[in-house]
């Protein structure tokens, strides 16, 4: 409300109906709280001092990071909403409103969606239509041994696309993403609605390819959010509808009858899927971002949420699709931990769809709030519970008529073919 009227918003509106029912996101909340409890005893060794992410030891000298786990349905209804402070960062970040008016500018909004940007590579890798799962991109920090696991080292070898985004790998994607093109690269960014990081010290700009792979892009957390949801509408048929941000809303009460011309308050016009993700890019993007979940090595899984395999589509009953993308983001110190990210979407057998996102963090370069913390460690085991939790609701929530998204192979690119050589050069 306060981004059509800011703070006087009480001048307009009554009362609201929320997309959810109470009783079942409180019950949510207490299954997060408690799955926080355990978060805070098992990583309580790298947390930096004054901090918890216990709420039951907030206070007296302790505070939380920001905590939000959202999902919404495929039309955007927001069905399960946790944030753990009073300011609603999910909507933007509270530097990035007016003092005057309360009215928010997503251009202004400081925090960076880290490693989350990969997903804007993954989408325009799959739309230039030349690669395959097994493409090989140039990595200039690979190990001499173990090229298919999420092993580092200080070698130039070629690796797997599924294995650069399995484990997210900065060199590679870096590399790949450049020669899909900047123009590209930026028109995703501006596309999703994401703001460039600012000019340099020497008046250079970051180019769109780095800036996304990199997660300097910077956007709120219901920003992340609505990529993931568009990316979901893509990979289930639904590429020509448009897609709205996430809301919270189901229906105003307004204060004045005239006021239901503005009926819902999307003052950011929807995306239309087609119009960022060509229709022939599902089967790869469906592959991509599929793997932080489902990419196994040697018969072990080793993506970066491969605490939560059991939710990859191919090994669990009932689910048709599951994709989703971690991010850690950073200060100058790379063991600073800033805010950890997960987002994606699923759909279930009987077609129920949901996107969400999952944050904890301080959204501050200059404020960190652990040390070496990653999104497995704080993001993961609250996906979990969401996951479960959504699981629950598509079996009371069936949506027949989107139908199950279908598994389809990725591209059947030569691994070894003319392109995957000329990335290797």
């Amino acid at each position: 409300m306060k981004e059509v009227f800011g703070f006087a918003w009480r001048d307009h509106v009554r009362g609201v109906t929320t997309t959810f029912d109470a009783a079942p996101n409180l019950a949510f909340h207490e299954k997060i709280r408690a799955e926080l409890a355990k978060i805070d005893a098992a990583i309580q060794p790298k947390l930096l001092p004054g901090f918890t992410l216990d709420p039951a030891r907030e206070g007296a000298g302790r505070r939380m990071p920001t905590v939000t786990v959202v999902a919404a349905d495929a039309t955007g209804a927001i069905v399960r909403y946790f944030e753990s402070g009073e300011t609603a960062p999910y909507f933007g970040a509270t530097v990035a409103r007016n003092p005057e008016t309360g009215l928010y500018d997503p251009a202004r909004d400081p925090r960076m969606i880290a490693s989350t940007g990969k997903m804007l590579s993954a989408i325009a890798i799959a739309n230039s239509g030349r690669d395959s799962a097994a493409s090989l991109y140039v990595d200039t920090a690979a190990p001499d041994r173990g090229l298919e696991t999420c092993a580092k080292g200080q070698g130039r070898h070629g690796r797997r696309a599924i294995v650069a985004f399995a484990c997210s790998l900065n060199a590679p994607l870096l590399n790949r993403t450049a020669l899909a093109g900047q123009r590209p690269m930026r028109r995703l960014i501006d596309g999703f609605g994401f703001t460039m990081p600012p000019r340099d010290a020497t008046g250079g700009d970051t180019p769109p390819s780095t800036a996304a792979v990199l997660g300097q892009i910077s956007g709120a957390p219901r920003k992340v959010h609505h990529m993931s949801a568009v990316i979901l509408a893509s990979l289930i048929g639904r590429g020509a509808t448009p897609v709205r941000e996430p809301t919270l809303i189901k229906r105003y009460d307004f204060t004045d009858v005239e006021e239901k011309r503005v009926s819902g308050f999307d003052v950011r016009a929807p995306i239309v899927p087609n119009r960022l993700i060509q229709r022939r890019a599902a089967p790869l993007l469906r592959a991509l971002l599929s793997a932080p979940l489902c990419y196994t090595a040697g018969g072990a899984s080793v993506g970066t949420l491969k605490s939560l395999s059991a939710w990859c589509a191919t090994r669990r009953p009932g689910l048709a699709l599951h994709f989703a993308k971690t991010g850690t983001q950073v200060t100058a110190d790379p063991n600073a931990t800033v805010d950890v990210w997960a987002t994606g979407g699923l759909q279930f057998a009987n077609g129920a769809a949901y996107s969400y996102v999952v944050l904890v963090g301080t959204g501050s370069g200059q404020q960190p709030w652990a040390n070496k913390v990653h999104a497995a460690d704080a993001a993961a085991p609250l996906l979990n519970i969401l996951l479960a939790d959504l699981e629950v609701h598509a079996r009371q929530n069936p949506k027949p008529h989107l139908g199950p998204g279908k598994a389809r192979p990725a591209l059947a690119t030569n691994a070894h073919g003319p392109a995957d050589a000329a990335r290797l050069q």
